[in-house]
């Protein structure tokens, strides 16, 4: 069977993305979740688990609870022994928060799913997980086509309001203006700043995009009150969207013409040459080079780790620390640095611009 036949739907293609996504950031996450006075096992929800289980490996090291309302998402998982619970998160939350209590908490959320509504999210965020210690973090995950789908049930006999009203809960009712005036982006920069009001600075987005002037597919979004996490997500993000959209380019590749792919993303994955991706790539370490520099003018020397938002602008999710790396020693290369982008985690690393140097 040919490898594109496996990439039948928009639901598999982000099946693929959160699969490398995870397979990166996971890792990262539990590493953090351990450290210090932290001696219970990391918590990781899936919500539901019919987004999220399919995508998580062997995980010993974290407990793992899955929620989902549909049991034909949860037999599998209970076939094999895993904590699969027919519910929402929202109605087990006072069942669960006593379980975690003492431990690191990271909820893996399908916002469009209702499984855990705004008002709900900012709740748990705000109230008995509120500490910095034990960590409690969200990635929150849209896909755009869930918010067409629910928009195409506004108007005519498509009519739902069960389903209207469940995105109404999972993002705020403005969103039905929104989609009118500006699409899903428009919708998803409305729940992002609900969330800002909320939880002022803790939210990271990340825009998936295939081809930079691309509408994005899917959003990736941190919610944490850690801000260096953001580096291990940014970094998860940007390495996870390459290997995805070179997927759905191959598969566009091994299609016949007879075939039709329905997969979000593809068509523009199909346009993406492999000398367009390098042209890009190239694109991001020279705007990394442009807000490291004016970083280093505004604030002076700074440890990078320490000046996520303004090292990634308009970069987050896109850029990874390769190409901060590779920024970093093209810098100092052309005498604008005295930092040499060699040896350690680069994001330990001081950036020191001489002034006569970086003129």
């Amino acid at each position: 069977m040919a490898r594109s036949a496996l990439l039948v739907s928009s639901r598999q293609s982000s099946t693929l993305l959160i699969q490398q996504f995870l397979a990166t950031y996971l890792g990262s996450w539990l590493r953090t979740a351990t450290k210090g006075r932290v001696t219970a096992s990391p918590v990781v929800i899936t919500a539901p688990a019919g987004t999220f289980a399919p995508t998580l490996g062997d995980t010993p090291e974290a407990r793992l609870v899955h929620f989902d309302e549909s049991p034909a998402a949860l037999r599998p998982l209970a076939a094999a022994g895993a904590d699969a619970r027919r519910s929402t998160v929202v109605d087990a939350l006072p069942e669960v928060l006593p379980e975690a209590e003492q431990a690191a908490l990271l909820v893996l959320l399908d916002v469009t799913s209702g499984s855990l509504p705004l008002d709900d999210l900012t709740a748990l965020l705000t109230g008995p997980r509120a500490g910095r210690w034990p960590s409690s973090d969200v990635i929150a995950f849209i896909r755009a086509d869930a918010i067409r789908r629910t928009a195409a049930k506004l108007i005519g006999e498509r009519r739902s309001e069960a389903a209207l009203e469940k995105l109404d809960r999972a993002v705020g009712a403005e969103w039905r203006t929104e989609y009118h005036s500006g699409g899903a982006g428009a919708v998803v920069r409305g729940y992002l700043r609900r969330l800002e009001a909320a939880l002022p600075g803790r939210a990271w987005p990340a825009a998936v995009r295939v081809n930079p002037n691309d509408e994005p597919v899917f959003w990736l979004i941190l919610i944490t009150r850690q801000p260096h996490g953001a580096w291990a997500f940014a970094d998860a993000v940007a390495r996870a969207r390459r290997g995805w959209r070179r997927t759905l380019r191959q598969a566009g590749a091994e299609k016949s013409p007879t075939e039709q792919l329905a997969v979000e993303g593809l068509q523009s994955a199909e346009r993406l040459a492999v000398g367009a991706e390098r042209h890009e790539e190239r694109a991001v370490v020279e705007n990394l080079k442009r807000n490291l520099l004016e970083t280093r003018r505004r604030v002076g020397e700074f440890r990078i780790s320490d000046r996520p938002r303004e090292v990634l602008d308009g970069l987050f999710g896109t850029a990874d620390t390769a190409q901060i790396r590779a920024a970093v020693r093209e810098l100092h290369a052309a005498g604008k640095t005295l930092s040499t982008g060699v040896g350690g985690d680069i994001r330990d690393h001081v950036l020191r611009l001489p002034d006569r140097r970086a003129r």
